[in-house]
């Protein structure tokens, strides 16, 4: 998997983007034989596979690039990622040909890549405000960049009962290299948080921080 660059960096973590070349049976071979695959065995449909294979061996390489050995992840009721044996955070992010992790040290991190494309105006009414619609107001690159934020703050807060329209309102920043700002209010919690977005051979990746 060959590491991508990018401008986004973290004073207490680090951030990795591999191009996904491998096929899974690359990509099973590359991991330690003691990992547990119970929740990859579960998987039936091989883009899912190599998309859960490629994140093990990228969180492997995070840790190593953080200093400590790579011993599994396991997951809250939520769904939200943990590594084993360490009190860092993490985050990760699929798309067809890329997958990227987050680790950072402090405090929760939440990450996404997405493209623009059509499909994105179908759906925008279901995670976007009225005041939200209007702002993208049809543009492609706005509305990849707020459901790209959305999600990354999906990961960031790691509740399932939230609802993006309704329960993550963003503030984009005054120029387009700005960090964006946002609220989470659900129910039973609410938080704020920053985005940062940067281009990434036609994605965008968006790191949420909490404020």
């Amino acid at each position: 998997m060959p590491l991508i660059s990018t401008k986004i960096s973290l004073s207490d973590g680090h951030i990795l983007i591999w191009r996904l070349e491998e096929s899974v049976e690359e990509l099973r071979k590359n991991l330690p034989d003691w990992l547990d695959l119970s929740e990859f065995q579960r998987i039936s449909h091989p883009l899912k596979q190599r998309e859960w294979l490629a994140g093990r061996q990228l969180f492997s390489a995070v840790c190593q690039r953080a200093g400590f050995a790579f011993q599994g992840i396991w997951k809250n009721p939520e769904g939200k990622p943990f590594l084993i044996g360490s009190d860092a955070h993490i985050s990760l992010s699929h798309s067809e040909h890329f997958v990227a992790a987050a680790i950072h040290y402090h405090h929760p991190v939440g990450i996404d890549l997405e493209r623009p494309r059509p499909k994105l105006r179908a759906v925008a009414h279901k995670f976007l405000s009225d005041t939200e619609l209007r702002e993208v107001n049809g543009n492609m690159d706005l509305l990849c960049r707020y459901w790209s934020g959305k999600e990354a703050l999906f990961k960031l807060f790691g509740e399932k009962q939230v609802s993006f329209r309704d329960h993550i309102h963003i503030v984009p920043g005054e120029t387009e290299n700005d960090s964006w700002t946002a609220r989470v209010r659900t129910p039973t919690r609410s938080g704020k948080a920053v985005l940062r977005y940067e281009e990434v051979e036609g994605y965008y990746l968006t790191i949420a921080f909490p404020v």
